[in-house]
């Protein structure tokens, strides 16, 4: 299992799967009521690689190896708008929109084609205050499984690899 040390402002995250990460103990991201399913799992580090944009890595501090892969719904879904309730920008201690952040849980599936993001219940968080919430979205058009590789995202791709 998942060591973390601590080391003045710096924890080392010691993971079976990512190996040794480190972050600053000023990113940790707090999910005062964690995320549903991992209810104990509170503080959350952001991580990136850049040979994975735009996807990222949501890494347990609290357990080093649990983590989700996320993404910044936008860089995939232009139109994602959902509505927000003042009950959840309250508890996040919104103050301005800039502050807000939302990014989706992906589940990568072997086949690409399968692979989805789950819009209906994004991740909101608060860069200003580190506070994070998973909220539930109740728009219809929004789905836990939307394909991230949608037919018309695969037709653009077909059309960039024939001019390639």
């Amino acid at each position: 299992m998942g060591k973390v040390k601590l080391n003045r402002k710096e924890l080392t995250l010691q993971t079976k799967r990512w190996g040794t990460l480190q972050v600053d103990a000023n990113e940790i991201l707090y999910f005062s009521r964690g995320i549903p399913g991992f209810d104990d799992l509170t503080k959350f580090a952001i991580f990136e690689s850049g040979d994975v944009e735009p996807f990222k890595w949501l890494i347990s501090v609290d357990k080093p190896d649990i983590g989700f892969v996320i993404i910044q719904p936008h860089s995939l879904f232009t139109d994602y708008n959902p509505k927000l309730f003042e009950d959840d920008l309250r508890e996040l201690k919104v103050a301005k929109s800039d502050e807000l952040v939302f990014f989706t849980i992906i589940t990568l599936a072997p086949d690409p084609l399968q692979s989805t993001a789950n819009l209906q219940g994004p991740l909101l968080v608060n860069l200003t205050k580190r506070t994070g919430k998973q909220i539930v979205v109740v728009e219809e058009k929004y789905t836990v499984k939307h394909s991230i590789l949608s037919s018309e995202t695969s037709k653009v791709e077909e059309r960039e690899a024939v001019c390639a």
